[in-house]
């Protein structure tokens, strides 16, 4: 009996020790006072990679280029002569008397009122603000000596005009600017490249993280992102005397410049707040002016140090000051460079109720409809939609859009509004401002 109950607890004790984990280790405290442990586990950053990125595509100009050069044919030679002087050549009929270069393939020209177009891309992740310019050089208008000015006229009629002048204009896309002795502007801005024409990849050889285009997007076929095209127009007033300008040269230049597009600041300010207001400018603060002050238009400029301070992107209008602003401020911040910043403080009453917006569209309207709000929203919900009542939410960043107070519904989903359309929007604090959508 001894020795089988020794095999018995031999055995026992080896079935606990094949049943017990191999990889858990477990400390047993029989202690009545207090027991304790701890352990520390440490975090790596898988890596960052930068989704902020400015990348654009510049018309492609050669060396000697001639896409802006003209031809000024005020007595209409061209047109007597059937352009018999070129060959391989046809002319614009409704040209007056300015014709731009359009070359063809196959080796034939078209002379036309306007130039060929040049096309500018954005395809970062990052809206682009595009500036087009046009200055026409001064001397090559004039010489003293012959005693003749070219002058530049604001449109192609030269109604009841004889003088020598002409007529040229910056053109883009539904913009038209005629070229002045300050020369001739156009802005726009280039929307960000589409959220699938990015993806992250991981780069075995580097063994670092990428942000890069797809390859449908690297595709030549793709067509999500977005361009502007623009070229010069124009014409000759056909009524004046040439004779003394015979061999003038007139000559104009267009530049074109893409940069990082600056957002509008909005502050919304309570009612009865006293202390300083600071928000986070684009780029260090050079200057500032009022362009309304309390609702008002004005024109003052604020000075640095004592209505406002400036650290590096931090710009502050100081307390002493803002205690005087009791409605609708809006400031323009300058900067080194020369670009702009539009700041605007919302005095917002924490008692006043929103009024309702209403917004009338033209049936087929399928654009983004944006509207400016009480505040900025936080949520947007349907009341009715096409008529018929709805309690469905809207998703910023799908269905719609929030920058500061300005509530956009997205393209994508306003083209689907065919009827009346009620959209409740809700504010930080709680309160409501009802969107009303006709279609007329």
């Amino acid at each position: 009996m001894k020795k089988f109950g020794k095999r018995l607890m031999a055995l026992t004790m080896v079935g606990v020790l094949m049943c017990a984990p191999l990889t858990a280790f477990a400390t047993e405290v029989d202690e009545e006072s207090s027991a304790q442990g701890n352990i520390t586990g440490s975090g790596d950053v898988e890596g960052i990679v930068n989704k902020d990125v400015f990348k654009v595509v510049l018309p492609t100009v050669a060396a000697g280029d001639t896409t802006f050069n003209f031809i000024l044919d005020p007595q209409g030679l061209i047109k007597d002569t059937d352009g018999s002087k070129y060959t391989n050549a046809t002319f614009d009929a409704a040209a007056k008397g300015l014709y731009f270069a359009n070359p063809q393939d196959g080796g034939s020209t078209k002379y036309m009122a306007s130039s060929p177009a040049l096309t500018a891309t954005n395809k970062g992740t990052v809206d682009v603000d595009v500036t087009l310019t046009a200055t026409a050089d001064a001397d090559s208008l004039k010489d003293a000596d012959k005693g003749y000015t070219i002058g530049l006229a604001a449109d192609d009629t030269f109604a009841n005009d004889k003088t020598t002048s002409v007529y040229l204009a910056l053109v883009s896309g539904d913009q038209t600017a005629a070229l002045t002795a300050d020369g001739a502007t156009i802005t726009d801005t280039l929307a960000a490249a589409p959220s699938d024409a990015y993806e992250v990849t991981y780069n075995s050889t580097s063994s670092k993280y990428e942000y890069g285009l797809t390859a449908a997007a690297q595709a030549a076929d793709y067509t999500g992102f977005k361009s502007l095209d623009f070229n010069l127009t124009g014409a000759c007033n056909t009524d004046a005397d040439w004779a003394v300008a015979e061999d003038a040269a007139p000559s104009v230049n267009v530049a074109w410049t893409l940069e990082k597009h600056i957002d509008e600041l909005t502050y919304d300010k309570m009612k009865g707040d006293t202390s300083a207001i600071t928000v986070t400018t684009y780029d260090a603060v050079k200057s500032a002016k009022l362009v309304k002050f309390n609702g008002a238009a004005n024109t003052n400029p604020l000075t640095i140090g004592t209505n406002c301070s400036v650290s590096g992107t931090s710009f502050t209008l100081l307390a002493a000051w803002t205690t005087k602003i009791t409605a609708e401020t809006v400031i323009t911040l300058t900067f080194e460079n020369g670009r702009t910043q539009t700041l605007t403080i919302n005095v917002i009453d924490p008692t006043a109720t929103p009024l309702p917006l209403t917004y009338n569209r033209k049936s087929g309207d399928t654009s983004a409809i944006s509207v400016t709000t009480f505040a900025e929203v936080k949520s947007a919900k349907l009341v009715k939609y096409n008529g018929a009542a709805n309690a469905n939410p809207l998703t910023i960043g799908t269905n719609c859009s929030v920058s500061g107070k300005t509530f956009t519904l997205l393209a994508s989903w306003a083209s689907k509004i065919t009827a009346e359309t009620v959209i409740t929007l809700t504010f930080e604090d709680g309160r409501t401002q009802t969107l009303t959508v006709n279609v007329q």
